[in-house]
């Protein structure tokens, strides 16, 4: 994909990311980068990180399997996971079933083993999968079960803390995926510095869940 400078670039953000806090943050960082510059794609994390391995688009902004050796990583932030409950009440009910991404996705790929190692007990509820985590959050708020959702969904969906907790040591990790031929632009590094500290900002003191 050509582009008028190697100062501007093609980013192409997870649909989760990319429907909640990725493009404030990037704007941010944009602020904070003078002369640079970026065309702005949303798709999944497993078209994003084929896409820049085939050159389509320069930089990804996706959950990170730690797979695809052949890209570069660079870890952004590990977003907590919160557990929300059924209709985002401040008491959990018994018995609803739990609601969550695909097991084919990059994020349960990752969630999964921390699930199992520090939750074991959600893994052996009843489970109802759905294709995205907005999917999610809409099914929890309409009552069909508790769910496993991103902070940042969360955050920017504006619902108060009393219906949902942060999930202790259970995150997806965001990172920017790049090949070495951006990587090696004095440009993409200033503006990745920048992704990062927003990212981080971001999140930062606004853990206002209760833990569990």
């Amino acid at each position: 994909m050509p582009h008028a400078a190697a100062s501007d670039f093609s980013l192409a953000v997870a649909d989760s990311i990319a429907s909640t806090w990725g493009p404030r943050i990037v704007r941010r960082a944009l602020e904070r980068s003078p002369g640079t510059g970026v065309s702005l794609h949303a798709h999944r994390s497993a078209l994003i990180i084929e896409s820049v391995r085939l050159g389509r688009f320069q930089i990804g902004l996706c959950t990170d399997s730690g797979a695809h050796d052949d890209l570069i990583h660079f870890r952004l932030v590990d977003e907590p996971m919160v557990f929300a409950n059924c209709f985002f009440e401040e008491v959990a009910a018994q018995g609803q079933p739990l609601i969550c991404v695909e097991p084919g996705t990059a994020a349960w790929k990752v969630i999964e083993p921390m699930l199992r190692t520090h939750h074991p007990a959600l893994l052996q509820r009843r489970m109802t999968r759905v294709e995205s985590f907005g999917a999610t959050l809409q099914m929890v708020k309409a009552g069909f079960g508790d769910g496993l959702i991103p902070l940042g969904m969360i955050l920017e969906s504006g619902l108060a803390p009393r219906g949902y907790r942060l999930l202790e040591h259970v995150h997806r990790p965001v990172s920017l995926l790049t090949r070495k031929t951006v990587h090696h632009l004095a440009a993409f590094a200033r503006f990745r510095e920048q992704l990062a500290i927003a990212a981080t900002g971001y999140f930062a003191g606004r853990a206002a869940a209760r833990r569990g």
